[in-house]
This record gives structure tokens, sequence and C-alpha cells, in this order.
């Protein structure tokens, strides 16, 4: 296969800055901050879709709870950008684009239960799909783009489907994940406008540009990372939340 020259440059490192193993770490911390209030916080305590067993017993506290919520979720922002950015990397090194859509189908469908237990109460909830599944349809839209030399119409194609695709199944992000996706991979050899572009795609979200600070000082290097926790810790962390919010609240709390 011809390589791009966008993807050479993309693959040039440097000694100094951030690792994208060190990136990965920092957006799971991120994102298991971000869950605790989605999950623990909205779903089991605030009961915020009434189904938590804890019912309706600290409804007269739900506003310093609210407060406490936009905290952890504001601090949480940043981590859907970063999982994108690292998506993009991932797909322009990879040598098997096959076997990296496949292990994101599979931990899409690994997840789902967790995703829906720790945040909707319900092993089933389908009108919202977890994370997975917007990366695993934004690596189809890219990888299109590339199969085509990312002609224009290729890129428009890609982007529409993908973006109507996410919108039909409820990914996490919907149409906006896979837009930001496309971005970061149509700007993959020109870093500036990467992150000034991102940043202010994601502006509506308060503190999700910020992630685009930890991306410039990306240094291109692949860093130590264990071969399968990024995967399994997902579903992992989404399932203990549940578990917690299912059992262990209920008997601390009541």
């Amino acid at each position: 296969m011809k390589t791009e020259p966008g993807a050479v440059r993309s693959m040039q490192t440097s000694g100094f800055g951030i690792s994208g193993s060190m990136l990965k770490w920092m957006a799971v911390l991120i994102m298991a901050i971000d869950h605790a209030g989605a999950g623990l916080l909205e779903a089991y305590v605030m009961n915020a879709w009434g189904s938590s067993p804890l019912g309706s017993a600290f409804l007269e506290k739900w506003d310093e709870l609210l407060m406490v919520d936009q905290v952890i979720r504001t601090i949480g922002r940043p981590a859907f950008p970063i999982f994108c950015f690292l998506l993009v990397q991932g797909f322009v090194h990879t040598r098997n684009v096959k076997k990296y859509a496949v292990r994101l189908g599979i931990f899409a469908l690994a997840s789902e239960i967790p995703f829906d237990l720790a945040l909707r109460v319900t092993p089933f909830y389908w009108k919202h799909q977890n994370v997975f599944f917007t990366l695993l349809i934004g690596l189809l839209a890219v990888w299109f783009m590339k199969s085509f030399n990312n002609r224009l119409w290729a890129r428009v194609s890609g982007l529409l489907a993908g973006a109507a695709l996410a919108e039909l199944l409820g990914t996490d992000y919907g149409a906006f994940g896979i837009a930001l996706i496309v971005l970061l991979y149509l700007l993959q050899d020109k870093k500036a406008w990467q992150c000034i572009l991102g940043a202010i795609c994601c502006a509506w979200e308060t503190t999700a540009p910020l992630a685009f600070i930890l991306i410039w000082f990306y240094n291109g290097k692949r860093g130590r990372q264990p071969r399968w926790f990024f995967y399994w810790f997902y579903p992992v962390h989404l399932l203990l939340y549940a578990l917690v919010g299912m059992y262990v609240l209920p008997a601390v709390l009541l």
C-alpha cells in the first residue's frame, strides 16, 4: 500500500513531550471521573432516570448534588477528544486496520450492558450506545476515505454516512463524535490547525478544548502500553460502578 505524505509526517517523533501511553492514562483517569458523575452520582444517588435502588432518598439535596455533579462532569469533558485523537493515531500507525476495527467492535458489544447498567440503571437501553461504537464508526469512516485516496467525494460520503449511522444508533457523542474524528484525521499532518480547529469544535463543552493542550505536547511516540488494559478498562470500570450503585450505595446510604 502506498504511504501518504501526511501519514509519514504524523509518525515523526521527538524526545520531548507526552507519549501516546501517557495520553491514554490521562484520558482513562479523566473518563473514570466523568463516569463517576454520570453513573454513581446522576444515575444512582440523584436517581436521574427514576430506577435507582436508592429511590428519591436524596431528593432534598438535589441542588447540592447537582453542583458537585457539574464539577465532576466538567473535569471529565477532555477525555473524548483525546480518545478521538488516539484513534486517528492508531489508524495511521496500525499495520492491520481490519483487526483494529474488529477489536473495537468486540469491545463495543462487550461494553454495552455495563454501559447501560452504570449510566441508565438497566441492562438494556436501546436509545444510547457506548463510545466504542462511536470510535468504530469513526474508524470505518476514515478507512473509507483513505481507501479512495481521500478524494473529495470520499471525504464527504465517509463523513455523512458515519454521522448518519452514529445518530441512527444513538452512539455516545453521535454525529459530533464522527465529525471530530474525521477532522483530526484530515488535519493529521497539520498539528497547529488540528489543535486549533479541534478545540473550536469542542468549545460547546466548557473544558473539552483543554484536551488539545495535552495533544499539542504529544511527541509521536507510542510509549509502553499494557496490551489489553485500555480496552478492558472501559467495560470493567462501568460494571464496577454499576455494582457499587446497585449494592454498595444502598447498603451504606439507606
